[in-house]
């Protein structure tokens, strides 16, 4: 009888482990900083650019380098260290969202084009196609933060390259914390979309 009295209390005295250790975890993920989501948009009341430009141009996906391509949103050091921040996250790929802000930028800057964004359907196959390959969309906190890439203007009637061209902007940053870094990044993409609006202008 002891016996048994005994291995029921050691029962209960295991399960009330097990629900303070289950309690425990769940209070200390419930405390814990919550993620922060970013994305990139379009900037507002950018002054149209006079003169022809393509009647039709489709955005393909912009190419990022591979250790860009993360949810969370990557930074770097002085001695090119990479940061990848675990509570600061893109809210879609950042592809995506990159592409997207150029679309709606230039769709502002080019009001005689229409500027469609990938994937484009295929009944309104756009003339031209714009593709972009950034080899840099990043920076320190608190310090320079650049776009630097490579973008052409591809004739999809008759397979050839119309235009291209080279960016190379950046921006130097006082503040060290993750919304003033999203920031230039946007308003890096801003300027870019301006860059290769004019060069599309004749």
């Amino acid at each position: 009888m002891n016996k048994l009295v005994g291995h029921l209390t050691y029962i209960g005295f295991f399960n009330a482990l097990v629900i303070f250790l289950a309690s425990s975890l769940v209070a200390c993920s419930s405390s814990g900083s919550a993620t922060a989501f970013y994305g990139l948009f379009p900037l507002n009341a950018q002054s149209a650019i006079e003169g022809n430009s393509p009647e039709s141009i489709g955005v393909s996906l912009v190419r990022l380098p591979g250790y860009l391509e993360n949810s969370s949103v990557v930074s770097r050091s002085t001695e090119q260290r990479l940061f990848i921040s675990g509570r600061h996250a893109w809210a879609e790929s950042l592809d995506r969202a990159a592409t997207r802000a150029i679309v709606g930028n230039l769709n502002q800057l080019l009001p005689n084009s229409e500027v469609l964004g990938y994937p484009w359907d295929v009944r309104t196959k756009p003339r031209y196609a714009l593709r972009i390959d950034l080899v840099q969309f990043d920076g320190v906190r608190g310090g320079s933060v650049a776009i630097q890439g490579r973008w052409s203007l591809y004739d999809l009637q008759d397979k050839l390259e119309a235009k291209s061209g080279f960016i190379n902007e950046s921006v130097s940053l006082t503040s060290r914390d993750y919304q003033s870094y999203v920031a230039a990044l946007n308003k890096l993409l801003g300027e870019f979309s301006t860059s290769v609006a004019a060069d599309l202008v004749d």
